[in-house]
């Protein structure tokens, strides 16, 4: 008695203590709905549309990926050559230094002829900002060279 009470609280029907369920001829008819077969057809081809965008976007992100890994070794192949030429750099500075002072040349004209050769050198191309801080390190090789040989 008391479940019946509950039932028609919540709005149940009861017949004989059990909980009335319609039957597919008393249901209404759904049509493009919630629960349709349109309904499902159509969220069947969105997903379907999904995972095709995904697959494409998965080949082109793996072809990016690709491309950047090459530009990547590429960039890292630039840098040691360029470190590779910077120490041959130095090398070279660094015996024209102990060249100039085992000549007897002072270090103020050691300077102004190893300036001169980098100016000579350096291609007008190389940004001012480059080819200033080029020069600051030649300078400094150079005497590090000039007094380590004495």
């Amino acid at each position: 008695m008391r479940e019946q009470r509950m039932d028609a609280l919540r709005g149940r029907s009861v017949t004989d203590g059990a909980a009335a369920s319609p039957t597919a001829d008393q249901r209404p008819a759904r049509e493009d709905g919630l629960g349709s077969r349109a309904h499902i057809r159509a969220t069947i081809e969105r997903a379907r549309a999904a995972i095709h965008s995904a697959r494409d976007r998965t080949t082109s992100s793996r072809a990016a990926l690709a491309h950047s890994d090459a530009l990547v070794g590429a960039s890292e192949q630039m840098l040691q050559q360029s470190l590779a030429l910077r120490a041959q750099l130095r090398a070279s500075v660094t015996a024209y230094a102990r060249h100039l002072r085992a000549d007897g040349e002072p270090p103020q004209r050691m300077l102004v002829l190893v300036k001169s050769a980098m100016r000579e050198a350096t291609p007008p191309e190389l940004d001012p900002y480059d080819a200033r801080a080029l020069m600051e390190d030649v300078v400094r090789w150079s005497i590090e060279a000039y007094y380590h040989a004495a």
